[in-house]
């Protein structure tokens, strides 16, 4: 009795220190994957930003539950759309609470999860402070008035989703954690002193009424200098400036080439000026100078 003992634990330590060895190669192996991968971005929010959607990953596997980022930018969402082609990760969502949001979090989930699932999780990832102004003061604020008021608050802007602007109001897209913090002080705000705060989830966020115009202009190539000088109404010299700056978007990718040539369908961004859809290229035969 006391050999076959002796064997069972001889053989235990044996597969123990198998399975422990085996452990530390995967995750050796593992961390080597990820400091590669952050190696090969030379901008150091971009490492910090891979560095914290791996970890997310990884975590998610480790748990097998679903996580989230906090809100993203158009860079951002670009950065992590190229990184998850990568490494061939398709379990993932982006979303901001409505189908034309700009700020979107990433929402990674164990494999074989069912949509229903995902869902439910988003409604609880994100939730809309409503602000309701009194009559003598509807239509005067714009979004940077609304998003000034929250920042000054001491919020930070990965919590702020997008905001919504009406003339009666705004809502305000926000992660939970700083929900309860804006519904007890944006009324401490001069600007917000009068208004009414309510604190909606996600699914009753109003509707955002987006005045798609088709316009019809006139450009010497395709090229993305060309279209952005004659979109923002600006110089070449600046629209360069603006491509050098990465505040120009291609389809969520930030494109700084002034020669790139743009298709039909692709989706442009320019940060602060216009948003739009390349629908229809009609070429037009030059006359040949004799």
């Amino acid at each position: 009795m006391l050999i076959i003992c002796a064997i069972i634990e001889k053989y235990s330590i044996i597969i123990s220190i198998v399975i422990k060895s085996v452990y530390w190669i995967i995750r050796k192996e593992l961390k080597v994957e990820k400091h590669d991968i952050i190696d090969s971005y030379s901008k150091q929010e971009d490492k910090l930003l891979i560095s914290k959607v791996l970890d997310k990953i990884n975590l998610m596997k480790k748990n097998n539950k679903l996580m989230n980022t906090n809100f993203l930018d158009v860079y951002q969402i670009g950065i992590i759309e190229k990184l998850l082609q990568k490494i061939e990760f398709n379990q993932f969502v982006f979303t901001g609470g409505f189908q034309e949001a700009e700020r979107k979090m990433l929402i990674v989930y164990p494999q074989d999860t069912e949509e229903f699932i995902v869902k439910k999780y988003i409604s609880k990832t994100m939730q809309v402070v409503k602000i309701n102004l009194p009559l003598d003061l509807k239509g005067q604020y714009n979004h940077r008035m609304y998003l000034g008021g929250v920042i000054k608050l001491g919020i930070e802007r990965e919590k702020i989703g997008d905001i919504i602007v009406a003339d009666d109001g705004a809502d305000i897209i926000i992660c939970p954690e700083v929900s309860q913090f804006l519904l007890q002080n944006l009324n401490s705000l001069k600007r917000f002193s009068r208004a009414e705060i309510v604190l909606e989830n996600i699914n009753r966020l109003r509707r955002l009424n987006i005045n798609m115009q088709r316009k019809q202009i006139v450009v010497a190539s395709m090229r993305i200098d060309n279209l952005v000088s004659t979109v923002a109404e600006c110089s070449r010299t600046v629209a360069v400036e603006m491509l050098k700056k990465e505040k120009v978007y291609i389809n969520y990718q930030t494109e700084v080439k002034p020669s790139k040539i743009v298709n039909e369908g692709d989706l442009v961004n320019i940060r602060g000026k216009a948003r739009f859809i390349v629908k229809d290229i009609q070429y037009m035969a030059t006359k040949k100078r004799k």
